[in-house]
């Protein structure tokens, strides 16, 4: 944004703060109850609850802060005010129904209250919370066993299929070419790129064949389930680039391995780990004081859990919830003075009364 566009934002936000101010000082000008000095505070009364001045305004500025320009003038307040009206009439009307005491609404108060408790007192503690550099390095250091890379090795493979149905003779065949493809690799220099042609010749691993075999670093664990657990420990047992290992039986055929590079098993350096670590240890430093925060709440309230009972239950409980069962919501309010749907377009005068 050039300094022109910065000036001109400044200013329309300025602007728009000084109507913000001019509009909320005006606001008893638009009062709608009487006289008397009660009545001066109060803007609305609804089913016996009131709508303060200060309420109203801690309304507007709640819904224009950020974007205060956008007023259009008292028209947006009367229309603030009837909103709120409208929300206090209806919130009146579910009070006489009785919605206070389902449990779904109570539930939502309590967690409602419950938001705005730790925004107020447990997110402000938590947005202190750091970690130190030091204390990563010690971390780091005093656990190596987390942050250890297990030995990788590149190899190749050449693998021959056989059929799981297959009779003894097929097999022997197919045992038998697996062995001309391990004579035929042994007289590749042993510096040659995996398995080169033969594994072109021989294999029938797709993935690997037009690359010399080549299968990339793994880990023995990813070894295994591409290969299965004979093939991956003949070929992690190798110890020097170029060494070949004999032919490995499968239950669906057999395979060749070599070893091409290995990278031992190691630590993974401080600088690789040190900001997923930093995160890692704020998320527990946070776990840790939002722990204390609800043991010190506990202490100021009284909590007491049936155990017992909810051990009994449990069971039940379970079933219930994965059957789907709507055992567990509450029974329905009653209705009250049903009536027959409206027809909009059937005139007024003609529409049944209740």
């Amino acid at each position: 944004m050039d300094t022109e566009s910065k000036t001109r934002s400044a200013g329309d936000h300025g602007s728009g703060v000084l109507i913000l101010l001019a509009i909320l000082a005006a606001v008893p000008a638009i009062q709608v109850a009487g006289a008397g000095d009660a009545a001066a505070t109060v803007l609305a009364s609804v089913g016996g609850r009131t709508i303060t001045v200060e309420e109203f305004k801690a309304e507007v500025v709640r819904k224009v802060r950020g974007a205060p320009a956008r007023f259009r003038g008292e028209d947006d307040l009367r229309r603030f005010l009837e909103e709120m009206v409208r929300v206090e009439a209806v919130a009146a009307a579910a009070r006489e129904a009785g919605y206070p005491e389902r449990l779904e609404v109570k539930r939502a108060v309590a967690q409602l209250l419950a938001a705005r408790y730790e925004a107020d007192l447990l997110e402000p503690r938590l947005a202190a919370l750091v970690v130190a550099d030091e204390e990563i390095k010690n971390y780091h250091q005093e656990h190596p066993e987390e942050f250890r890379v297990p030995r990788r090795i590149r190899g190749a493979v050449i693998r021959i299929d056989v059929s799981r149905k297959a009779d003894a003779r097929t097999r022997a065949e197919r045992k038998e070419r697996a062995g001309r493809a391990l004579e035929e690799a042994r007289l590749l220099p042993r510096d040659a790129p995996g398995f080169g042609t033969v594994a072109v010749s021989f294999s029938e691993d797709q993935a690997t064949r037009y690359r010399g075999g080549d299968t990339g670093w793994l880990t023995a664990a990813e070894a295994e389930a591409r290969w299965g657990a004979a093939a991956a420990g003949a070929l992690f047992v190798l110890r020097n680039p170029g060494d070949l290992g004999p032919v490995v039986e499968t239950p669906d055929g057999f395979i060749l391995v070599k070893l091409l590079e290995e990278k031992p098993a190691d630590v993974r350096p401080l600088a690789e780990v040190q900001e997923p670590l930093r995160r890692r240890l704020l998320m527990r430093k946070q776990e840790a004081e939002a722990e204390t925060f609800y043991r010190d709440v506990a202490r100021r309230v009284t909590v007491q859990v049936n155990r017992e009972l909810l051990e009994r239950l449990l069971p039940e409980i379970q079933q219930q919830a994965q059957a789907g069962e709507r055992a567990l919501q509450p029974p329905p309010l009653p209705q009250t003075s049903p009536q027959a749907p409206v027809d909009p377009a059937q005139p007024a005068e003609q529409r049944e009364k209740p």
